[in-house]
């Protein structure tokens, strides 16, 4: 079968008259760097688009997302304060300075949008004849809920409301004045548990804390969720299951398990998930298929920041989700940790029978400890994004992009694709593609480190564990790697127009296990330093060690 599959690729690239194979390489490029009429008409690091123009790899300034600001070196970053923000104060990409989660504004209810079907509510308030308006309001917020009607507005003043709040029966507009001063603490294993029959409820500028699951979305049900400060929990932010929640200008903080969601709709617009503590719901924000069914799970995250999470960032198990515009950073803070965290997981469901599928755009993933994008078994897109100094473990585990095929977990196999974007700065290898399908498009791959032992330091590795791991590159930069720029311990891999400068070595090749590689040579490449050109023949080189 491996033959076949291999068979069908050099044919597939001989018969249409443009390249014939070679099976190991001799680096050759008849039409010289930057090719003939015939041939690449692009110069290396470059590739031609369909108008028969060139453009170079990474991210071109104007592609850098919203937010966001070119660094004049291939990449972007985010625009956000130089200094942390405070508890309580969050910023998104695009800020300069910490705010506020919601202004207070003047008055016992501030800004909050009241009418004659307003319920009012002050725990401050000491009088017997509490009716919720104005003059009589309401001591608890379970007994304006229970008093509204559907879809009222229910007004919280300032105050710290020390109860377990359903909203069981209808649905209800809760408003506090704000996140700093008005806000809700549980002592149960729900401090806001919201069901099907209050579908249509939004929450907005409260805060929620206790020391169980800040708020928990049930079956069926469709809530919002604006200018929430959840902070201080001993479980999830938030949790929700078969429901569509959606999050906007949101903060959840010192959380237990930041923002999860079992099947259903998740929403997560312009929020910050920060300071999450390892538990058995790790994740700071996660969607994945319920082991209770099959159901949809669909994410959008976008605009937003996770950082500093004692493990992992954003995981997604056998659903859907787009990334964009998001910073993902300073995840895995142990550094005498022997488990790699991650920053972004994107793996199957449980079962290993449902692929996940993502896109990530536009978005910067930097200074995680162990994996900057983990994809196992599942189909990932990877446009205009950065992944930056990603750092080992204690246990010297590190990878910018990793991506897996598992047999023991289902024989998915895992297909990404990275385009026009930027991988700088791993300790270790900056792209692995173990027994799995790899496409660079327009990427640079640079200033991959070794472990401290001195091995690795490659910028793209392939192996074949449990399945052929294969690769395309095209119009790449692959420079300034302390080992190979890429280092093939077996599979298939064809390059084009591609840019090898200032590697230890440009290609290199172990046999890992037995097995062998394949390489095509697609033309237009370069190697060398600087104006020193070299051949771009595959060296054979000894296995590294530990192997990965």
């Amino acid at each position: 079968m491996r033959y076949l599959a291999s068979t069908w690729l050099l044919c597939l690239l001989a018969c249409d008259g443009e390249v014939t194979a070679e099976p190991h390489g001799s680096g050759a490029d008849p039409a010289g760097v930057g090719g003939s009429a015939t041939g690449p008409t692009c110069a290396p690091g470059e590739l031609q688009l369909a108008d028969g123009s060139c453009t170079v790899a990474g991210i071109a300034p104007p592609s850098c997302g919203e937010g966001f600001v070119a660094d004049d070196d291939g990449g972007c970053v985010a625009v956000l304060p130089r200094d942390p923000c405070a508890p309580g104060t969050l910023a998104v990409p695009g800020d300069t300075s910490c705010k506020p989660v919601a202004p207070c504004g003047e008055g016992t209810w501030g800004d909050i949008p009241t009418d004659e079907a307003t319920e009012y509510v002050d725990g401050s308030y000491r009088g017997s004849d509490s009716d919720g308006t104005q003059s009589a309001p309401w001591p608890t917020i379970q007994q304006a809920i229970d008093a509204a009607a559907p879809g009222a507005v229910v007004a919280v003043a300032a105050g710290d409301y020390q109860e377990d709040v359903l909203l069981l029966t209808k649905p209800v507009q809760l408003w506090g004045v704000c996140p700093a001063l008005a806000g809700i603490h549980g002592s149960g294993e729900v401090t806001l548990e919201i069901g099907s029959p209050a579908s249509g409820s939004a929450v907005h500028a409260i805060g929620i804390s206790g020391g169980g699951t800040g708020i928990n979305v049930t079956h069926d049900t469709e809530v919002s969720f604006d200018r929430i400060w959840i902070h201080d929990t001993g479980s999830n932010g938030l949790r929700a299951q078969f429901a569509t929640a959606t999050v906007t200008d949101s903060l959840v903080e010192k959380t237990a398990g930041g923002i999860l969601a079992h099947s259903g709709y998740l929403t997560v617009d312009r929020c910050v998930v920060r300071d999450t503590t390892h538990s058995e719901e790790w994740r700071s924000i996660a969607i994945g298929m319920n082991d209770k069914g099959p159901a949809a799970a669909v994410a959008t995250i976008r605009g937003s920041v996770v950082e500093r999470t004692e493990h992992g960032g954003i995981s997604v198990g056998g659903a859907k989700a787009s990334i964009e515009t998001t910073v993902v950073r300073d995840t895995g803070l142990d550094p005498d940790s022997l488990e790699a965290a991650y920053a972004i997981a994107v793996e199957h469901s449980l079962d290993g029978t449902i692929p996940a599928e993502v896109t990530l755009r536009t978005s910067v993933v930097e200074r995680t400890r162990g994996l900057g994008v983990f994809v196992d078994g599942s189909v990932v897109s990877i446009e205009q994004t950065v992944v930056r100094d990603t750092q080992p473990t204690a246990a010297e585990w590190a990878r910018g992009i990793h991506l897996q095929t598992w047999v023991e977990r289902g024989s998915l196999p895992a297909v990404v694709s990275v385009t026009e974007s930027l991988v700088e700065g791993t300790v270790g290898a900056g792209i692995v593609s173990s027994g799995a399908e790899l496409h660079l498009d327009r990427t640079i791959v640079r200033r991959t480190k070794a472990w401290s032992d001195g091995t690795l330091g490659d910028g793209i590795m392939l192996i074949s564990e449990h399945a052929t791991a294969t690769g395309t590159m095209e119009g790449c930069r692959v420079e300034q790697n302390d080992h190979a720029g890429v280092l093939l311990l077996d599979g298939q891999l064809s390059v084009g127009t591609t840019a090898f400068a200032c590697n230890a070595l440009s290609i290199a090749a172990v046999e890992y296990d037995g097995a062998s590689y394949e390489y095509q040579d697609l033309g237009g490449n370069s190697c060398g330093c600087e104006q020193a050109a070299a051949s771009c023949d595959i060296v054979e080189t000894a296995p590294p060690w530990p192997a990965p």
